[in-house]
């Protein structure tokens, strides 16, 4: 299967997850998709974009099922000039799934 180009990818600019900061509410996004607190990590990822500038927000739509087929569907930016491991972690932390 195709990934998406970037013209069909989200893009999330100058997140900031600092205190009062921004957050991003997935869960009626994984809701959708039957995961639940056990199973979340085969259903979506937060990994670091080949340039290190940015963090794709990726899912699996069928879970553990059939392998792993990761597709981006959000790319996001820092408005806090971070980059690399420090975006990604500030986006983990700040990540709601409802799970």
């Amino acid at each position: 299967e195709t990934p998406p180009s970037v013209d069909h990818i989200d893009q999330v600019t100058d997140f900031s997850g600092n205190i009062d900061g921004d957050t991003l509410d997935i869960s009626d996004l994984l809701a959708g998709l039957g995961a639940n607190a056990g199973n979340v990590d085969t259903f979506f990822q937060a990994v670091i974009d080949a340039d290190n500038t940015k963090v794709d927000l990726q899912i699996d739509v069928d879970g553990a099922v059939g392998g792993e087929t990761w597709q981006t569907f959000a790319q996001v930016t820092s408005g806090d000039g971070l980059t690399g491991q420090d975006l990604l972690d500030d986006v983990n932390a700040n990540t709601e799934t409802g799970l």
